[in-house]
């Protein structure tokens, strides 16, 4: 099962149940059965709020999407990161081998060939010899951050309100914290690298 199908299988026992408690609440009196007297109003009641959450998180997903967009360092646009990793898997070949690649047929199985893996660490290992040992070197000539892509950063963070919670962040980037110290920790009170 992929993950993608157990969050789904998860979603749907979690809605059974909080529907059941809501039955269950019903059937007990108090709040809804004064607002629903009918059980079947309180079940339309309860498809209505199930389809107001899909569509809020379906509108979530979308607004992630469009943050995802953006060019890539030859200056490509893409809408999404799956238009990114699509443009990816055609150029390296993933899934794909070398005769395969060659005669413009897909090879049966999915991932990134061994051709492909080998190619993808040999760019790794050929840029890390000739990078200077220095900040730069190490962040790929970004050893500084833009003061506008942190204002950038701050502002929508702080459009997302009590979304999201100012406790603790995480910063996955793997670089030597310039975003945690600039951007992470005047808004959160905790961040771990």
């Amino acid at each position: 099962m992929s993950t993608r199908q157990a969050v789904s299988e998860e979603n749907k026992k979690r809605i059974e149940e909080w529907k059941d408690q809501k039955v269950l609440d019903w059937h007990k009196g108090g709040k809804l059965k004064e607002r629903f007297p009918d059980i079947n109003d309180l079940r339309a009641w309860m498809e209505s709020q199930i389809l107001k959450a899909r569509q809020k998180a379906q509108e979530k997903l979308l607004r992630a999407a469009q943050i995802a967009s953006g060019e890539d360092s030859d200056g490509k646009s893409y809408r999404s990161l799956e238009e990114v990793w699509k443009r990816f898997a055609s150029s390296e070949g993933v899934g794909k081998g070398k005769k395969a690649r060659e005669s413009g047929k897909k090879s049966k199985g999915r991932g990134v060939s061994a051709q492909t893996r080998e190619q993808w660490y040999e760019k790794g290992k050929k840029y890390w010899q000739t990078a200077p040992p220095t900040i730069d070197g190490v962040l790929g000539g970004f050893g500084h951050v833009s003061p506008l892509d942190i204002a950038d950063s701050k502002k929508f963070l702080k459009s997302l309100g009590k979304s999201v919670k100012r406790d603790r962040a995480v910063d996955l980037g793997a670089g030597i914290g310039r975003i945690a110290h600039k951007l992470l920790l005047p808004l959160f009170k905790k961040v771990d690298l």
